[in-house]
């Protein structure tokens, strides 16, 4: 069975691209006749995942370092206590980075920030105490997950943000409305750089988002009880992130082309680290002398 478990990779990682390749085929012909179909700004679908389909991505920093504050090793009590203190901090500013991120969406732009960060106070305290729920041995079997997702988040994130400054393409929505005098003749093919004009349509910061739940394939790396689920967490992430893509299309904030290449970078980030560096990262976290 371990020796097909490659080749099985081999065919959902060939499946994935391909049917990438065949939409970005697609989308550079009937990038905006296919926004001009889907466009349902009252839709309640797209309106839903507008707000929260980036949402489990947010949550890989806040699950991350609960993990690691149960996961610590350290045999001195006073470093302990120490490296204790800075994964809670960091478990809040994880929360605080989402509500920040997505509090607008969720409460309205005139919400109180303050607000904002109680709220993160209290998600935090939950997820600290569900947490503890959880057996040690788990939690430290866990730890290079936490690392792995930490890593991919990123690594993904900084990418996406620079190639959104970069490729300066408008969103649909943003034309069809005339935000900041923008028409419909400013559209561009998704291959063509426009510039840092302060436009982000390219790539789908959504669509990539979602496609951060393609790290559950690690969770059938790591833990032995779940090593037959890794076709099931594929489609899982794979159809999450397929319904986040056409949401953001029925939204109008995003073209076909800017969906498939956040999902495809996302996914092809995660595979690089999952393929090349998580091995390590397993191995190095494992080692019986480190003490973290």
């Amino acid at each position: 069975m371990e020796k097909r478990k490659p080749k099985m990779r081999v065919f959902y990682y060939a499946g994935f691209y391909a049917v990438a390749l065949i939409l970005l085929i697609a989308a550079t012909f009937k990038d905006l006749a296919i926004d001009n179909t889907l466009y349902n700004p009252a839709n309640g679908f797209g309106i839903f995942m507008e707000k929260f389909a980036e949402f489990p991505m947010f949550c890989i920093i806040p699950f991350a370092f609960t993990v690691m504050f149960y996961a610590r090793t350290m045999k001195d009590k006073k470093l302990n206590i120490i490296l204790g203190a800075g994964y809670a901090f960091a478990v809040l500013a994880g929360w605080v980075l989402c509500m920040f991120k997505l509090g607008d969406d969720w409460f309205g732009e005139d919400f109180s920030k303050v607000f904002l960060i109680l709220i993160a106070v209290a998600f935090s305290a939950l997820t600290l105490f569900l947490g503890g729920l959880i057996k040690r041995e788990t939690m430290i079997r866990l730890r290079p997950l936490a690392i792995v997702g930490l890593l991919t988040f990123l690594v993904t994130a900084a990418g996406v943000e620079v190639i959104k400054r970069v490729w300066g393409r408008p969103r649909y929505r943003d034309m069809l409305n005339g935000v900041n005098g923008l028409t419909i003749d400013n559209f561009t093919p998704w291959y063509k750089i426009a510039g840092m004009k302060g436009c982000r349509s390219f790539p789908s910061g959504h669509t990539y988002a979602a496609s951060e739940t393609f790290l559950l394939l690690s969770v059938s790396d790591r833990m032995k009880e779940h090593k037959n689920k890794e076709i099931l967490f594929f489609a899982v992430a794979f159809v999450f992130t397929a319904l986040t893509a056409f949401a953001r299309l029925i939204a109008g904030a995003h073209f076909l082309s800017d969906v498939v290449m956040g999902a495809a970078i996302g996914f092809t980030v995660y595979i690089i680290i999952r393929e090349f560096v998580q091995p390590r990262i397993f191995k190095f976290m494992d080692n019986a002398k480190l003490k973290i």
